[in-house]
């Protein structure tokens, strides 16, 4: 989850940050968060991410990766997620909630793909150069982590993977062999974090009314329905150069807790009326102009 927000941060900028009185409150913030929902964190992970936002605009930004004990159930994590994505000096678009998982199995969602570098500055000008703006760098063992949520069946993706390799190669940045894990993980968007939400206020409410942890669910509603509230709903025409990423930013969504979604009847193989309905359902503040 996002700390500060940059348009191309390196490992300088992270330090510059990360050095500031405002981002040792947030990690404060973010233990005692999890020490009140009663969550044991192992560890939280230095990170740079970078993602495209429903406008379309690139993003890269300072965050973290929070590493919580093997005994801390998925569906804790999202809830957890949702509480912190909310609770942030500035509000995430979204947060995920993930576990490592045997590969193969019904409930895995993505495959993560793992790249170790020794030089993460020109890694990230790499990156965007082979049209990959979804990532997570960890500063803490200069290795890149992009998520394949169609698990292997985007021939687009797996490119853009050849291409960023091959543009490692060429600007002379030494990297490892790419290790894939299986995860399974829950994607909390605006609309799931708010659903969440309000059921943690009122259960709080209803058993432990004023105590710390149901004036911390209180807080977190109020500043995530704030946020609901503030995103646009007015329909935007698209262009059909950006239906697949709007797809594919479906497909992390909604779409990826129903395993249904993921063959190709109802993927990307969509054209026209069809698409158009798919995106329709699943992002109803979008519409596509045709394609012809």
């Amino acid at each position: 989850m996002a700390f500060y927000n940059n348009n191309q941060p390196g490992i300088d900028d992270a330090k510059t940050v990360r050095d500031s009185n405002e981002y040792k409150q947030h990690i404060e913030s973010l233990k005692k968060i999890s020490e009140i929902m009663g969550l044991s964190i192992k560890n939280i992970e230095s990170t740079i991410g970078g993602f495209e936002n429903n406008k379309g605009e690139k993003i890269t930004e300072v965050s973290n990766r929070i590493h919580l004990d093997e005994s801390v159930s998925l569906e804790d994590a999202e809830k957890l997620a949702a509480v912190i994505g909310a609770t942030r000096p500035e509000i995430q678009e979204s947060t995920i909630a993930a576990k490592y998982i045997e590969h193969g199995k019904d409930n895995q969602t993505a495959i993560e793909l793992e790249i170790p570098v020794d030089d993460i500055n020109k890694a990230i000008i790499a990156l965007r150069k082979s049209g990959i703006n979804d990532y997570e760098i960890s500063e803490d063992n200069k290795s890149i982590k992009i998520l394949d949520f169609s698990n292997g069946k985007d021939d687009d993706f797996s490119n853009n993977i050849i291409n960023f390799t091959n543009n490692l190669t060429r600007d002379g940045i030494k990297f490892k062999e790419p290790q894939y894990r299986a995860i399974e993980s829950k994607y909390v968007d605006p609309q799931r974090r708010s659903e969440l939400l309000t059921h943690l206020e009122s259960e709080a409410g209803q058993r432990q009314s004023g105590s710390d942890l149901h004036n911390l669910y209180k807080e977190a509603k109020e500043k995530s329905d704030k946020f609901l509230s503030e995103t646009p709903h007015n329909k935007e025409k698209q262009s059909p150069g950006r239906v697949k990423r709007l797809l594919q930013n479906a497909w992390r969504g909604r779409c990826i807790q129903d395993k249904r979604l993921w063959n190709d009847e109802h993927g990307l193989q969509q054209t026209g009326n069809e698409r158009e309905r798919y995106i329709q359902a699943f992002l109803p503040g979008y519409i596509v102009y045709p394609e012809d």
